[in-house]
């Protein structure tokens, strides 16, 4: 069903949950309402990757940014399937390409940078841009991107 033209979905709750498969299947009945829904392609692939499809993930990824060039989510989600793949190179370069449209001020495109360079091994870089994502992050956030930035 659709509202406002949208799609509704249930399926970020539905991963959440533990049910991926339910959320590959909603966003791709979302996708074939709206084929051009972002958010869907972005989503469907966080679920893909939950069930290990990184093909599948990797195209919803690629369709994204096919289709939001200049927007800052589609590269945040591509670095975090970079760094989820296991090439840290590709995670950095991307994330930097989210702050670059974020001007440097999407504290969620930080985060990722400084996740990528954790995932490289570069305890320095990541340690600078967790603590930039930290003056960027609501109040609200801020204890969980601490206790993030503690982990790595």
């Amino acid at each position: 069903a659709a509202r406002n033209g949208r799609p509704r979905l249930a399926s970020r709750a539905g991963a959440a949950r533990g049910d991926p498969a339910s959320a590959v299947a909603d966003y791709t009945e979302a996708l074939r309402l709206n084929p051009n829904f972002v958010n869907a392609y972005l989503n469907r692939s966080e679920a893909y990757t939950m069930l290990g499809n990184e093909d599948g993930a990797m195209v919803d990824q690629i369709e994204a940014v096919r289709q939001a060039p200049k927007r800052t989510a589609a590269f945040v989600g591509f670095a975090k399937f970079w760094t989820g793949a296991g090439d840290p190179v590709m995670a950095i370069e991307t994330a930097k390409q989210a702050c670059i449209l974020s001007k440097w001020s999407d504290w969620m495109a930080l985060r990722t940078l400084a996740a990528a360079y954790a995932s490289a091994g570069e305890r320095g870089e990541a340690d600078q841009w967790f603590a930039k994502a930290m003056e960027w992050a609501p109040d609200e956030d801020r204890p969980a991107l601490e206790a993030e930035a503690t982990r790595r």
